[in-house]
């Protein structure tokens, strides 16, 4: 029977669920999709457009789905990000993702981005983008060579390259260092263009203040589980670790997230999460000297 193509309606909603369970339960980050979540976070966002998830179906089987988004942010190219593409094990072969590819690049085309992203990094991440993938990853894993080969076949090339990067806190004993002037500062009702993938997260600010209140490191931070399937562990994840330039060099980001992590071991968190640019070496470095420990790799793949 041929394959069919439709736009995302709420009928759809179980068979979409399926498909995400059975295609996505190998990767790095999977988390089990539910009927009501995906409704939940599909409703809630005034961003979703219906047209932006397309559905694969031979049938009465749902075979696949793509989920694809324009970014369009001050200050960034617009440009179109690949934000899901699965297919059942099953239905894999009959060239069914390669369809769905085809039609979500033909839609950018229309739109005269600039590029095309898979996954790709801030503000083109799935997470960011899209509005099912929980997962704050740059890019596609580096062991994913179905999805690998499918982008190359459509002239998406390797962009930039991340670590995955984990850093254990059970039994962690807490950093002994000199006591500094912190807060914690909860972004909780401020409204800014994240706000649609964060509204099942409680996004913190962990910031290095001096005497004056002069910011000297900010961390951002958000727990994770609920989000993502980490067999109940209790995990948070880094979003983004920053210091004013006349203040770098000078070990602030160090002590901000030795703080950070003293803060999380008394509260009997398990894992804290990052991702950071393999190219960034001093952050890698620093990274590693905290005891977080490469994971996996992952690499945004991109089409001009």
């Amino acid at each position: 029977m041929a394959i069919t193509f439709h736009a995302y309606q709420d009928i759809f909603a179980p068979a979409i669920v399926e498909v995400w369970n059975d295609a996505m339960k190998e990767e790095y980050g999977f988390f089990p999709l539910t009927v009501d979540r995906l409704r939940r976070h599909y409703y809630s966002s005034k961003r979703f457009n219906a047209e932006n998830l397309l559905i694969a179906k031979d049938g009465a089987n749902t075979t696949g789905f793509i989920h694809y988004d324009l970014v369009d942010v001050p200050g960034y190219d617009r440009a179109g990000v690949i934000c899901a593409l699965a297919v059942r094990h099953e239905f894999r072969h009959r060239g069914i993702g390669d369809k769905l590819l085809s039609k979500a690049i033909d839609h950018f085309h229309n739109l005269r981005v600039r590029f095309i992203d898979a996954a790709g990094a801030w503000p083109y991440s799935s997470f960011y983008a899209t509005l099912i993938d929980g997962s704050e990853r740059a890019g596609i894993n580096n062991n994913n060579k179905a999805a690998s080969w499918l982008l190359n076949n459509y002239y998406f090339y390797p962009e930039r390259a991340s670590y995955t990067m984990v850093k254990s806190l059970t039994g962690c004993p807490q950093y002994n260092i000199l006591p500094q002037n912190v807060y914690i500062q909860s972004r909780q009702g401020k409204t800014t263009w994240l706000d649609h993938a964060f509204r099942d997260l409680e996004l913190y600010d962990h910031e290095l203040l001096d005497h004056d209140g002069q910011i000297l490191s900010r961390c951002i931070f958000s727990r994770m589980d609920g989000i993502s399937d980490y067999s109940s562990r209790e995990r948070y994840s880094i979003f983004g670790v920053s210091t004013p330039t006349e203040y770098q060099g000078l070990g602030y980001a160090t002590v901000n997230l030795k703080l950070l992590s003293n803060k999380l071991i008394s509260e009997g968190i398990d894992e804290l999460e990052l991702h950071v640019y393999q190219d960034n070496l001093p952050a890698v470095k620093l990274y590693n000297r905290l005891g977080f420990k490469e994971i996996g790799e992952t690499v945004i793949m991109r089409r001009y």
